[in-house]
């Protein structure tokens, strides 16, 4: 009989449950999101009829550098609503950068794709737009775009 092998992994298995933990680490403990909602428009004030809605977190350290992306469908109205991990949860507090993608429409063989937003809407390092997500309960967030 060996001695003590059950005692020995009993107290193995917590220390290294404890292990794992501590090198994982607990991503944003004590965090919560925040709602955000808004409209995409043009310049006149006409709303944007289909696309994504993408905003990703400028601080990543709380992530270990991986990107933490908020996305929202754009309704036929305009409107969206940011989700992270369930639908409609919001986005992370702080400073975050943003693009639009339009839905290309179906198009038949041979037929050209006209975009209705302007193709810096699609690059986080050219779309220009910058949004910080507050701890307060809904973040309104309008956002306007331009045609090509």
């Amino acid at each position: 009989m060996q001695s003590g092998s059950w005692r020995d992994c009993a107290l193995l298995v917590p220390l290294f449950t404890l292990f794992v933990a501590a090198v994982l680490g607990c991503e944003r403990t004590g965090a919560r999101k925040y709602k955000v909602q808004g409209k995409v428009t043009y310049p006149n004030g006409a709303p944007v009829t289909s696309g994504i809605v993408e905003f990703e977190l400028v601080d990543r350290t709380p992530y270990k550098g991986r990107p933490v992306n908020a996305t929202g469908e754009i309704a036929p109205d305009g409107t969206y609503y940011l989700s992270t991990e369930e639908d409609g949860d919001g986005a992370w507090p702080g400073k975050h950068r943003a693009i639009v993608l339009e839905n290309p429409p179906d198009i038949q063989l041979g037929q050209r794709w006209q975009p209705a937003i302007a193709a810096r809407f699609r690059s986080y390092g050219e779309s220009g737009l910058a949004f910080d997500i507050e701890a307060k309960e809904t973040n309104q967030i309008d956002i306007q775009v331009t045609r090509p």
